[in-house]
């Protein structure tokens, strides 16, 4: 702008680049959805106007649409609402809520919207390429242990080392072509062997179940209940076992119980 010498406003620069290249994308029917801190009225100001203009963009405010009230200040210092999401009629939003300040990162207010996956990405989901891992890893002691414990069994049943010691016995007095065969299929078995072992010392979660609310309630209410029942006996790890002089932990903790009770009632539903 200093360079052409051009005196606009860069507030009315912004205005018109961004309308022209969100009319620009609905032209070649783009969906849309607007966040922005307008640092304006996102009701009353040209922008806000603009953006929700029946005969322009026809854009909508999904807050006032569905609570029928409209956005209140937005940032912890101000009277009015500066803040909003803005969206095209294609895009399905089934629920929105704007919480206190606080609840986010910055001073102003955080918006949470709920939009269908359909009306926003379509019903071709991009699939997830997930990195390729091993189970064994060296750096988590139990998953070695039960490498170990798995594979020593396997072994120790399948009398490997026995055999092993009469092929070599046996060679060391007349060695044949047949021995080393064996010797093959002992090596054949082992490897089968630390498969099996390395696939069965770790389990790990996958992501193929899909995502399910009323299970994601329950998992933190466990959580909650163990981190209290952790709290409770003085920081040990498992919460399952009995506390001081073999009393349960159920016993020792009613307060901590009510207390996990009033939180699963009142933040996990």
């Amino acid at each position: 702008m200093k360079q052409c010498k051009d005196t606009t406003s860069p507030w009315k620069r912004f205005h018109d680049d961004l309308l022209y290249q969100l009319k620009l994308w609905r032209a070649n029917d783009k969906r849309l959805i607007l966040c922005m801190d307008a640092n304006t009225h996102v009701y009353n100001s040209a922008l806000g106007k603009d953006l929700v203009d029946p005969n322009g963009l026809g854009m909508v405010e999904p807050v006032k649409l569905l609570t029928g009230r409209p956005i209140g200040p937005t940032h912890f210092c101000g009277s009015t609402p500066i803040d909003a999401v803005w969206t095209t009629a294609e895009i399905d939003v089934v629920n929105v809520c704007v919480l206190p300040v606080g609840f986010s990162v910055g001073d102003h207010r955080m918006f949470a919207i709920d939009i269908t996956s359909q009306s926003f990405i379509g019903s071709d989901r991009p699939p997830i390429q997930r990195p390729p891992h091993r189970r064994l890893t060296t750096r988590s002691p139990q998953t070695v242990r039960t490498y170990n414990a798995i594979l020593t069994n396997l072994l120790t049943s399948h009398r490997c080392l026995e055999r092993l010691h009469n092929i070599y016995t046996q060679a060391a007095i007349s060695p044949t072509p047949s021995l080393l065969s064996k010797l093959n299929k002992i090596d054949q078995e082992v490897s089968s062997y630390m498969t099996h072992a390395e696939r069965k010392c770790r389990k790990i979660k996958n992501g193929v179940i899909p995502f399910s609310p009323e299970a994601a309630i329950w998992l933190r209410r466990r959580h909650t209940y163990l981190r209290l029942l952790n709290r409770a006996e003085g920081g040990r790890k498992d919460c399952r076992k009995s506390g001081p002089d073999g009393m349960a932990m159920w016993d020792l903790t009613p307060f901590v119980l009510n207390v996990t009770r009033y939180l699963s009632a009142h933040y996990y539903m």
